[in-house]
């Protein structure tokens, strides 16, 4: 096990271009340090400006309307411009991932569509993926034993797992096999909460 960082994501109402929104702040310490902001569509969460630097060196800017995104990345290795057709489905970036998977009704068995936007400073597109309710489960963590949601976010490039907790909804833990680097595993833990 190798500690790569920490992640703080706080999530309060604001607005943006003067209407209501959720504001999702995320940042991150360690290895690679970085920063993001979302805005979400007050009624129906749906993205609306999203901002990310990486590293201190790399930056994203993306704008959405209703059936598109546009904006681009810029880095050490240069710059991209994006612009991708997408619906109403649309998940960007792991903390809205945490969002939706709080918001969504539970149930074992239950599974939903999604399309996941990706984005590096390579290339960008918008894959198909899947939320699926898998089961529950008891799991001990730094915080104490929570009785937990377990779902999943499958996608081409592989499968994400989360531990939801049932009682006050948290994601607890996430793990996933890295794409590309077999025997690798990237894993989040609770370990605060305010």
């Amino acid at each position: 096990t190798h500690l790569v960082g920490t992640r703080d994501v706080d999530i309060e109402h604001s607005t943006y271009g003067a209407f209501p929104a959720w504001l999702i702040a995320e940042t991150r310490t360690g290895s690679v340090p970085a920063t993001d902001t979302l805005y979400l569509s007050y009624v129906d969460l749906r993205p609306l400006h999203w901002t990310s630097t990486l590293g201190g060196q790399s930056r994203m800017a993306l704008e959405f309307t209703a059936d598109s995104l546009y904006g681009g990345t810029s880095g050490p290795s240069g710059n991209q411009s994006i612009m991708l057709a997408h619906g109403r489905d649309l998940v960007a970036g792991s903390a809205m991932t945490e969002v939706v998977l709080q918001l969504m009704p539970h149930r074992v068995g239950r599974v939903d569509s999604v399309s996941v936007l990706e984005v590096d400073l390579g290339a960008s597109r918008i894959i198909p993926g899947a939320l699926s309710v898998d089961g529950e489960q008891d799991l001990d963590t730094a915080l104490g034993r929570f009785h937990c949601w377990v779902i999943s976010l499958t996608t081409p490039d592989g499968v994400a797992h989360y531990w939801l907790s049932e009682s006050d909804p948290v994601v607890v833990r996430m793990r996933q096999d890295l794409p590309h680097r077999p025997g690798v595993v990237f894993e989040e833990a609770l370990v605060d909460r305010r």
